[in-house]
């Protein structure tokens, strides 16, 4: 239904390979939704637990990555290594890659979070028993 969704948004009289492309990025970048919702709660669970400087340096490594593939882009449809169809393809990539590499930056320090939280519960756990004795 994806070529109706964007003739219902953008218009029923839009040329055919610009419902193409519209269509092409909301598949791509749908399919890999997974890793949007992931990196959003990953951020915000290390936020919460104050740990606010890796989802910072997540965002801005997507940011840059996003700029290198437009920039990568940009290089090879210039050289004519590729056209602008396949440039197009990879642009709508840049949002999915983007998400991956945030997501390398965020789940080590998660790793770490939880697993401090681990070793917190359990030295309070063992406090709480020896008190009661």
């Amino acid at each position: 239904f994806g070529d109706d969704i964007v003739r219902l948004l953008a218009g029923s009289d839009l040329p055919a390979e610009s419902v193409d492309n519209a269509h092409l990025y909301i598949l791509i970048n749908s399919v890999f939704s997974f890793l949007l919702t992931t990196i959003v709660v990953l951020k915000n669970v290390l936020q919460a637990l104050e740990r606010g400087i890796l989802p910072l340096i997540s965002g801005f490594v997507e940011i840059v990555g996003r700029m290198g593939t437009a920039v990568l882009v940009m290089s090879l449809t210039a050289a004519l290594t590729v056209d602008y169809a396949t440039g197009y393809s990879i642009l709508c990539f840049s949002n999915p890659s983007a998400w991956v590499v945030g997501l390398i930056v965020v789940i080590p320090g998660f790793i770490g979070s939880v697993l401090k939280l681990r070793r917190l519960s359990k030295t309070e756990d063992a406090g709480l028993s020896l008190d009661l004795k």
